[in-house]
């Protein structure tokens, strides 16, 4: 059975609870969130941003839903996953956060062309201060 407005199965139109959602970001580490909303920042070159807003689209076609994004610069993109006809997130957002985690962490896209590389957070270097001097 669908959603008549959407198409969607009603299964995942049922909206998740705060515990819920809070359990499934234990899979999902790059991404936050609560039963509102789900979030997740990315940062990379230009045109391997670009190559990931191809696939989402993608995404959205295969699965039905979309990202909402914002670009603060060009090289990021933040991502926002909820269901409006349910004001919040359910097992759809989750299954669209996945299916977004692996193109960005395995690099491929649907049609196998490359994505993006592997995204890694690299933490500021850590300030090396010489030891002092005992007289």
């Amino acid at each position: 059975m669908t959603d008549e407005l959407t198409g969607d199965p009603l299964e995942d139109q049922a909206p998740l609870t705060d515990d819920e959602v809070r359990t499934a970001l234990t899979r999902l580490p790059n991404w936050a969130g609560s039963a509102q909303a789900l979030v997740r920042t990315v940062t990379l070159p230009v045109t391997e941003m670009d190559r990931l807003l191809d696939e989402l689209s993608r995404l959205r076609e295969r699965l039905g839903r979309a990202a909402r994004v914002s670009r603060p610069d060009p090289e990021t993109a933040t991502l926002v996953l909820r269901t409006t006809t349910v004001r919040g997130v359910t097992a759809g957002d989750l299954e669209m956060a996945r299916s977004i985690e692996d193109a960005i962490e395995i690099g491929r896209a649907v049609d196998g062309s490359p994505v993006v590389g592997r995204h890694t957070v690299v933490p500021p270097p850590v300030p090396i201060v010489p030891a002092a001097r005992v007289v």
